[in-house]
């Protein structure tokens, strides 16, 4: 089995609390700057809902904003087929009614783990690479950098995932 992060929709109660939805898409042994765009509308660090440790962190973030991000970094992306599929995802998985949450839910505990810095230092630079003046374009510029292929998810798209929390549909 290798690490993976795991994208999920998720409504945030009025008391706090986090509902999963659905799952979204999950990656092996990386976190793609797909999930950060996605990330981006308002994030902030929530205790994992997938790990029973208190240290593991996983990330929140706005649904619809992070969908308008990831729009827009795609608008400033090189065009590419990766690019195009990414846009296609957006209609069909990511504004589906059956998916669609108030927010994204990360849990990238499994990678985090490859790392030996602390849980709560490698959630802070997540959280900081999600957060900024233009995340889209800074993400958009790294990712016509570094490769489209890798950072747009080249792991599937996909509801059902490896680790699907309890209270999913």
């Amino acid at each position: 089995m290798a690490n993976r992060s795991y994208l999920y929709s998720a409504n945030l109660g009025a008391d706090g609390t986090v509902t999963v939805i659905s799952g979204i898409s999950e990656c092996r042994g990386l976190i793609p700057v797909s999930y950060n765009a996605l990330l981006s509308g308002e994030p902030r660090v929530v205790p994992s809902l997938i790990w029973d440790n208190p240290e593991v962190p996983a990330l929140l973030g706005d649904y619809a904003q992070g969908v308008a991000a990831f729009e827009r970094m795609l608008d400033l992306l090189d065009p590419s087929p990766a690019v195009a599929a990414a846009r296609g995802l957006l209609e069909t998985h990511l504004r589906d009614p059956q998916v669609m949450g108030t927010h994204f839910l990360l849990e990238p505990g499994e990678v985090f783990v490859l790392v030996e810095d602390p849980f709560a230092d490698q959630a802070q630079q997540l959280l900081d690479e999600c957060t900024g003046a233009d995340v889209a374009a800074s993400l958009a510029t790294y990712v016509n950098r570094e490769g489209v292929e890798e950072h747009l998810g080249r792991e599937r798209w996909a509801t059902a995932l490896y680790y699907a929390v309890a209270d999913a549909k």
